[in-house]
Formats: C-alpha cells, sequence, structure tokens
C-alpha cells in the first residue's frame, strides 16, 4: 500500500472514529516520509481539525516548502493563526496564499481583504479586493466585500453600486446565493469560539451570569470544565442521588468520545474534556431519545439584530433509550450519533419501521407528533425563542459583538447562524445541550428540500440597498424592513 492509500483508508476508516489514532499513524508517516508534502498535509488537517492549530500553521507551512504549488497549505495555515487570534500572522499567511494561487484561486485575496477590513482598515481592504475584480468580476463575495468596506468608509454611491452589481448577479447565477452565504459562514469571526467552543461556553456564561448579578438559566444543564472543576463537581454529585453524568470532548465532534459515567472515579483529569449533568428523562419518541435543533441567525452586530430559524430536524437516537450502565459508551444510545453501529442494518431498518425511512423528522413533523401525544408546540416554541434570546442577551451584555471590531467598523461581518441542540424532557421542559458554530450542509435548516428557498432568503436579507439614505438611524430602519421581507421562516427575537 503506498502513502497515497494508506491515508485515504485512514481518512474513511480511522480519522472519522478514533482522531487521535489517525493522528498518530500521520505522523508516522511524516517521520517515513519527510519529504512528502501529500503525508505532511494529511497531519496537519487532522491537527486542525483536533484545534491544535500552532501545530497545525507550522506543519501547512512545511507542506508548502516540500510542494509550492500546495498554496491551499499557505491558506490553511492563514486559517490557523486566524482561529489562534492573531490576525496579522494569518494576514502574512493569506498574502503569500494568493501569490501563490494566482488566478486559481481568489480566496485567500477575499480572507487577506476582509481581515483588513474587520481589523478597522476599509480603504486597504478595497485595494486588496479590486486587485482580484479583473479574473472574478461576478463574485457574489468579492462585490459583497467591497459594498461592505465601501460603506464603512463613507463611499455610499459606489457601495450602491455593488448592491445593483450583486442583485443583478443573484437573478442570473442563482447559485451565488448560496455561496456568499457559504462564505460568511466557514470564514465568521473567530471569536464566536467564546460561544460555541464547549469550554468556553461555560466560561462565557459564568462571566454573564456574574455580570449581571444572576444565577444561570435553568435550561443549561450543570457543566463543569475539566480538570480545574473537578473538586466542585464532586462536590455537587454529593448532593444529587444517583447522579449521571455525560463526558464531552472540547476537541473532537459528532460525539466521537462522548460518554456517560455514573462513577466520579472513572473520571480522568485530562484537559480538552466538559462533563454535564445528564438529561435522564427525555422526552422519547417510539422509545427512543430525540435532539431538536434549529438554527440562530444574527444579520447584524451593530445594532444587533438575532433571528430564530422556526423549524428545523429532531435527531433520533439509533438505539432504544436506556440508563442501563452497560449502554454508558453508546453514543447511539444517547446522542443521535450511529458510529458505534454504522453497520447494524437491522437497527436501522427497526428505525425506519418506527418514524420513517430518513431516520430523523423535520421539527414540523415532531411538533405534529406531539401535538397528538398531548403536549404543547407552541409552548415548547416559546421555550426555544427564550433561550435564543437569552444567549443572544448574554452576548450583548458581555459586550461580545463590540469586541468583534473597532469603533465605525459595520458591515464587516456577513450573516452568521449557529445551531442550536435542544433536549425535550419528559416534564416537557427545553434544555440547551449545545451550541455548533459551523453546523455541517448536509442536513441543515428542515433539510426537507426547503434549504434553497432559505439560503436564497439569508442572502438576500444581507444585501440591502439604502439608496442616498445616509442617516445611519433611518438605515436601521431600512434594513429592518428590508430584512422582514426575505426572512422566509425567520423569527425575529432581538433587535
Amino acid at each position: 500500500m503506498n502513502t497515497t492509500e494508506r491515508i485515504e483508508q485512514l481518512k474513511d476508516q480511522v480519522l472519522p472514529f478514533r482522531p487521535f489514532e489517525a493522528m498518530e499513524e500521520a505522523e508516522n508517516l511524516v517521520n517515513a516520509n519527510p519529504r512528502d508534502a501529500e503525508s505532511h498535509f494529511f497531519l496537519a488537517s487532522i491537527y486542525k481539525l483536533l484545534n491544535r492549530h500552532h501545530e497545525a500553521a507550522l506543519t501547512f507551512e512545511k507542506t508548502y516548502e516540500l510542494e509550492n504549488s500546495a498554496h491551499p497549505a499557505l491558506f490553511n495555515a492563514g486559517i490557523c493563526f486566524n482561529e489562534l487570534g492573531q490576525p496579522d500572522q494569518a494576514l502574512k499567511f493569506f498574502d503569500r496564499a494568493a501569490e501563490a494561487a494566482g488566478t486559481n484561486s481568489i480566496l485567500p485575496s477575499l480572507l487577506g481583504a476582509l481581515s483588513l477590513h474587520r481589523a478597522g482598515d476599509p480603504e486597504e481592504a478595497i485595494h486588496r479586493y479590486q486587485r482580484v475584480m479583473d479574473f472574478a468580476p461576478t463574485n457574489a463575495s468579492l462585490l459583497y466585500g467591497l459594498m461592505a468596506a465601501e460603506r464603512d468608509r463613507g463611499g455610499d454611491a459606489a457601495a450602491e453600486q455593488y448592491v445593483k452589481q450583486i442583485q443583478k448577479g443573484f437573478s442570473r447565477y442563482p447559485e451565488s446565493k448560496i455561496d456568499l452565504v457559504t462564505f460568511h459562514q466557514n470564514y465568521d469571526y473567530a471569536g464566536w469560539k467564546a460561544w460555541a467552543d464547549k469550554d468556553n461556553f461555560i466560561t462565557s456564561t459564568r462571566s454573564w451570569a456574574s455580570k449581571a448579578k444572576r444565577s444561570l438559566p435553568n435550561f443549561l444543564p450543570k457543566s463543569y470544565i475539566i480538570p480545574q472543576d473537578t473538586h466542585l463537581l464532586k462536590d455537587d454529585s454529593k448532593l444529587k442521588k444517583n447522579p449521571i453524568w455525560i463526558v464531552k470532548s472540547t476537541t473532537l465532534s459528532a460525539s466521537i468520545g462522548t460518554h456517560l459515567i455514573s462513577d466520579l472515579s472513572l473520571l480522568k483529569a485530562d484537559p480538552n474534556w466538559i462533563v454535564q449533568e445528564y438529561i435522564a428523562n427525555p422526552y422519547l419518541i417510539k422509545g427512543r431519545k430525540f435532539a431538536m435543533r434549529t438554527y440562530l441567525l444574527v444579520s447584524s452586530y451593530d445594532p444587533v439584530r438575532a433571528y430564530l430559524f422556526r423549524g428545523g430536524t429532531a435527531k433520533i437516537a439509533l438505539r432504544k433509550y436506556t440508563t442501563d450502565p452497560e449502554s454508558f459508551h453508546l453514543t447511539s444510545v444517547h446522542t443521535e450519533h450511529t458510529r458505534p453501529d454504522r453497520h447494524r442494518e437491522d437497527l436501522k431498518d427497526a428505525l425506519a419501521s418506527d418514524i420513517g425511512k430518513k431516520g430523523w423528522w423535520t421539527v414540523d413533523q415532531l411538533f405534529i407528533y406531539l401535538e397528538k401525544e398531548g403536549l404543547q408546540p407552541t409552548e415548547i416554541w416559546n421555550q426555544a425563542c427564550v433561550i435564543a434570546r437569552t444567549l443572544i442577551e448574554a452576548m450583548v451584555l458581555t459586550n461580545f459583538f463590540d469586541q468583534h471590531a473597532p469603533k465605525n467598523i459595520r458591515y464587516g461581518y456577513g450573516p452568521k447562524f449557529i445551531a442550536l441542540d435542544l433536549i425535550l424532557d419528559d416534564n416537557e421542559k427545553l434544555w440547551l445541550s449545545e451550541i455548533e458554530r459551523g453546523p455541517t450542509y448536509n442536513r441543515i435548516f428542515n433539510s426537507d428540500g426547503t434549504e434553497k428557498t432559505t439560503f436564497d432568503g439569508l442572502a438576500n436579507m444581507a444585501v440591502c440597498p439604502f439608496g442616498r439614505e445616509t442617516d445611519s438611524k433611518t438605515r436601521i430602519s431600512i434594513a429592518k424592513k428590508h430584512e422582514e421581507l426575505h426572512r422566509d421562516r425567520f423569527t425575529l427575537i432581538y433587535g
């Protein structure tokens, strides 16, 4: 088996399930092939996946040294430095990637210009954007960047011309709408880690509660960062009868590493883990646990406006629910992820028999089912709105949005949506399980074929014409009315 074949095998059979093992194998490949760019790029990608961004950046740079046609390696190094909160270093790599890519990719140029705009230099951002206008004159993300930078530097007439070009492009190239939203979603502000990363979320909510002089909201399960909260966890555990805790990785996604414990002596005091009080009385669908995923949209950072998507998906567990300790390692019981049973066709058939071939429901289908079972979907939805609104209020109170950019940089951020995973218990109470900053697109919004309409609405919301209006307060009113026309199933919850 050659190196390429081994990497493909690791990508398919090991990385999705045992990422640390894949990392060790990739490190072995690099040690065995120190001049092989492909091995280095694979290892760097794993470091990035595991949030080891500094190691990833250095390994991406080494990849380019070994193969100077590998401009994506420089681009990814820039992304890593952005995640590390080092925008100046990131910009250097975006510039190097742009030079290496030439006309093959405009992404490095776009990210470089966007970084400058968000750092408070829209003038230089415009200069960077215009460098690529000759070979990408209809690119929606490029035109949006120019529009936004012109508005922040006071070039209102030029900005309105870019608005017209974007809207014309939307008509001629409908796919440009999802391209624009995807660009802003993929290359958002790294500061979102403060609320989306599991350990940072705990810290942020505690800071908010302290600043607001209030207790944490009752929709949050008690949560602990390991190892620093280990003593607090043990003290709290003494106050509970037969507690069950869920242990989650702060660096891995898709429930990799997630497991339950009832005996804290089994908890390893390793970093990069959190422990949450487990909601052991979930409401069940045909005997199965489920999570309701919906989406919180921030359409404006200054002033803050936020919407909640009235819809989403109910992600239903593959196995029937039980709190038998023998099940504690099975994510297919306690989460919607099926990794340990991905080859169990009998379980998949049983799930399909219970809820349908897709193996999941839309929130609309969920609410119809719950209403038939005697529950009140309107009340459940109202709880979701309260959770979403409380999160935004917490972000505002802790100056999260003000920290995004220098004063007077209002337009450097496009629409951003995050996923909220909610658990319904058998008392009809919603709990916020976690937030996902970058939900995957393979199952998003209603996942029922209506996603295009939603993406179209998001793109149209983001591109608001102001005409000759220059008054900031009037513009806010215009933008809000414009969003109202295109919001589709998004409900305004703040602003």
